[in-house]
């Protein structure tokens, strides 16, 4: 099958030492506690196959989400990982994967590499598959980051039921632009504005927080979103903010 050449990199700064660090990197069964994709499936078919950490060691998977693969250690040393991955569903494709350690004086520099094939018909949507996987790059490395700083990772992600029929509502709040590196800290000090609202009594007190997000530009890194406040009645204060409904729907949770 023709295909067309596809590469992605991220890096994050981990406070751990190289030893540690490639011991985790290196052992497929600690992968569930911060891998990007199982913890999207958690109880996919998942399988270590190997002695962690030596050329060999493998993981498959097979889930409803995440699809199937495999991915086996081909080559390891003090400050690199090596693997073969081999995806299976929902298309064929081999890529060779790289864990690059760089030691500072207070961190190690973790770069996460991939260099393989994308199926020709994807050839409209590399530049869109480029920004999703290095989006799930970018989350894995930050849940590493947390499970070997913190122990532990800081979110969970659930889909609690398959889609069904979910109460409309009423909403204040703030319609707000900026780039997906920036909304992290930008929503914070969003939602602790609103905040200062409620707690002055100036807007009604509200059954949950939330954001609609309107836009979320892979490709071009932006975010278009309206983030406040749901009540169950149209609040009879609004100071200024945007109000609305949401109408009865579907939805997952």
């Amino acid at each position: 099958m023709l295909s067309i050449p596809f590469d992605v990199t991220r890096t994050v700064p981990i406070r751990s030492t190289t030893d540690h660090l490639t011991a985790v990197l290196g052992d497929f069964s600690l992968w569930p506690q911060w891998s990007p994709w199982i913890c999207i499936e958690p109880d996919c078919d998942f399988k270590v196959d190997g002695a962690p950490g030596k050329v060999g060691h493998k993981q498959t998977w097979s889930g409803q989400r995440i699809g199937s693969g495999q991915m086996t250690i081909t080559n390891r040393s003090a400050n690199k990982l090596e693997f073969d991955l081999q995806i299976f569903s929902p298309w064929k494709s081999k890529s060779q994967i790289l864990f690059q350690l760089d030691p500072s004086e207070d961190s190690i520099e973790l770069k996460w590499s991939m260099a393989g094939q994308l199926p020709f018909f994807m050839f409209p949507f590399k530049k869109t598959m480029t920004e999703f996987v290095g989006s799930d790059y970018e989350r894995g490395l930050f849940m590493l980051k947390e499970y070997i700083e913190q122990g532990h990772v800081l979110s969970k992600t659930m889909v609690k039921d398959s889609i069904q029929a979910q109460p409309g509502f009423f909403y204040l709040g703030q319609r707000k632009q900026c780039a997906t590196k920036d909304i992290g800290p930008v929503m914070s000090q969003h939602f602790t504005e609103l905040d200062q609202l409620r707690r002055s009594g100036d807007i009604p007190k509200p059954i949950h927080a939330f954001a609609i997000y309107h836009k979320y530009g892979i490709v071009d890194k932006s975010c278009d979103y309206t983030a406040g406040f749901i009540y169950k009645d149209k609040p009879s204060s609004t100071q200024d903010l945007e109000w609305g409904e949401v109408l009865n729907h579907k939805a997952i949770q």
